[in-house]
């Protein structure tokens, strides 16, 4: 990750400085090769103002400040995991899709403290199955290149990618010819991720924090 080490040549009312920046890149490994990092130190001269010195001295001593809305790389298919349920699944990660969908069978309502509930079965590729009850949030209309219109059930769901837990909308379908039983949208993807469509499975859910979006 990129950060500046170290600052010389500034003084006061002065607005060019020389800064020294460290840029780490993280290279995955492929078949039987180790994964590795690589370190490049870079002398650069820039012109910034007060402000933006006070913002490059607290990232020299307080990382984490600058680290914070780093976002992470990530394969185009990545194993998830739904945490309430603890099953995991090999998912697309799809910019294109808004919300996240997952492989569902047997859905039926029901009410629950006058609430609308649904109950259904998720599958995955390993034909792993578990039965999840959760309120429903909505129910959208799927638009079908042939044939009508359908309805579907959408609930919140808790997942983790990586190291990011997220309760997310997740719409449920029947997802049975489709390679990969979940898909993951941009609801969940958002100020988290960059994905890298020459990547795959370089992440393994490993969650602790909580985390909701809309």
């Amino acid at each position: 990750m990129p950060g500046i080490t170290h600052i010389e040549g500034y003084r006061p009312g002065e607005r060019d400085v020389t800064c020294l920046i460290k840029t780490t890149s993280f290279h995955a490994g492929q078949g039987n090769k180790k994964s590795d990092t690589e370190e490049r130190l870079t002398l650069v001269k820039m012109r910034i103002t007060p402000r933006d010195l006070y913002c490059i001295i607290l990232c020299i001593f307080i990382p984490a400040i600058c680290q914070a809305n780093e976002k992470r790389i990530i394969g185009w298919v990545e194993n998830v995991k739904v945490m309430s349920a603890d099953i995991e699944f090999s998912a697309k990660l799809d910019t294109g899709a808004l919300t996240s969908s997952i492989n569902a069978m047997d859905i039926e309502e029901f009410e629950k403290e006058d609430e609308t509930w649904v109950r259904f079965k998720i599958v995955n590729n390993d034909n792993e199955s578990k039965i999840v009850e959760l309120p429903q949030e909505r129910i959208v209309k799927i638009k079908r290149h042939v044939g009508k219109s359908q309805k579907r059930h959408v609930v919140k769901m808790g997942l983790c990618l990586g190291n990011v837990f997220k309760e997310t909308q997740v719409s449920l379908g029947n997802r049975e010819r489709f390679v990969y039983k979940l898909l993951i949208g941009r609801r969940f993807l958002k100020d988290n991720f960059v994905i890298d469509p020459s990547q795959h499975h370089i992440t393994t859910p490993d969650c602790e924090k909580e985390e909701s979006d809309q």
